[in-house]
């Protein structure tokens, strides 16, 4: 049978359920993947279009605060995938604590996944290798700080977990062979499967075995921009992954138990191309957006004369964090808090600021038009 391919099912039997499981094989899938002229075009196609991003981001000169946006918007887009929307403007209150904010766990939650995502990257580019050990580490920093942590964070579950309602993922017994052979298939420098058709078989294979408790689907997407870095084909984390599963949401949940219950890889595979096509190409656009931006309102405070320097000081710094309380404000630029006043107030005139008109104490202002490009792009509301 073609499912065969793919995974084996056993009966679990428990007292109040009984259901079949899915164990997936290791991989590479055996018999080989089809990679016919489609999925070769597919592939060109993404390898393009995250050249086109890469070479964007490299000349930008202020990478740190593209960095820090487009990390916050895939945060915000994957947990709003599991269940737990928040807003770019609340992830922005939450992260300036000089703010009376008091967001509920949603907010958390995206804050856990930036979290997350950086000490992955951070851990990679200082030479550790994508194992199950740093998956667990991943884990115990996306779970962290959003809830109570329990002692399943950061370790392989202990108990069943469904894939949908028919079917349940590996039995706990079979976790760490799972794992084992998939470690093996991430370390394997012999094999001659492309990179970008080595990440999506990574990420449909962690989704079925869903090796923890909770969290899987966040940290398969994280595992995703991890795999993009360390095989050399994305050097900066701008890429909103999240935002073409969420586009697509019903088609990728059917293409990854289609791998289960019909052995498919080829189209999951096809659906992942496309999407990191898709993805590249709309994040450059965005940053394009951003980078127009930032130059021309830097033109403009330019034009303030003497005021110009304290102003320039002020407006990179609203490039990172888009949301700054005045106190916060003056001292991210290294100014007076009556210099800083004084110049905010000039900004606001200039149309580049806007002050925050709800009830905030103590005076916020917020780089409004930065954030209807990433509010556009993040379709949140």
């Amino acid at each position: 049978m073609k499912r065969e391919r793919t995974g084996r099912f056993v009966i679990i039997t428990r007292p109040d359920d009984r259901r079949r499981a899915f164990i997936p094989h290791p991989l590479p899938p055996t018999p080989a993947l089809k990679i016919g002229p489609r999925l070769l075009q597919l592939q060109e196609q993404a390898l393009m279009a995250l050249g086109r991003l890469d070479n964007l981001t490299s000349l930008l000169p202020d990478i740190s605060c593209f960095r820090q946006t487009f990390m916050r918007k895939e945060a915000l887009l994957s947990s709003e995938i599991a269940g737990k929307p928040s807003s770019l403007l609340n992830l922005l209150l939450y992260e300036n604590r000089h703010l009376p904010a008091s967001p509920g766990n949603n907010v958390r939650e995206a804050a856990n996944y930036m979290d997350a995502t950086r000490y992955g990257l951070d851990r990679s580019r200082s030479g550790s290798i994508i194992s199950a050990r740093l998956l667990k580490e991943v884990h115990l920093i996306l779970r962290g700080r959003g809830r109570v942590v329990s002692g399943q964070s950061g370790r392989f579950r202990r108990d069943h977990h469904p894939l949908d309602s028919k079917i349940l993922a590996p039995p706990p017994e079979e976790i760490f062979t799972c794992m084992i052979h998939f470690e093996d298939f991430l370390f394997d420098e012999t094999s001659e499967i492309p990179a970008l058709i080595k990440i999506a078989l990574a990420q449909a294979q962690f989704e079925n075995i869903r090796p923890f408790a909770d969290c899987n689907r966040r940290l398969a997407r994280i595992l995703t921009v991890l795999m993009l870095s360390s095989e050399g084909l994305l050097s900066e984390p701008v890429f909103c992954w999240s935002s073409y599963i969420k586009k697509h949401h019903a088609e990728y949940q059917d293409l990854i138990k289609a791998i289960c219950f019909d052995g498919d890889w080829e189209n999951w595979i096809a659906f992942f191309l496309t999407g990191i096509r898709r993805t590249a190409d709309t994040t450059a656009r965005m940053t394009l957006a951003l980078r127009n931006l930032f130059k021309s309102d830097e033109h403009r405070v330019r034009s303030l004369g003497r005021a110009s320097s304290s102003a320039l000081r002020l407006h990179e710094a609203f490039r990172s964090c888009p949301i700054f309380p005045l106190s916060v404000a003056a001292r991210a630029a290294n100014i007076s808090l009556p210099t800083a006043h004084k110049i905010l107030d000039l900004l606001v005139q200039l149309g580049i600021l806007h002050r925050l008109t709800w009830p905030l104490k103590p005076r916020t202002y917020a780089y409004h038009e930065s954030l209807r490009i990433l509010n556009d792009s993040c379709d949140l509301q």
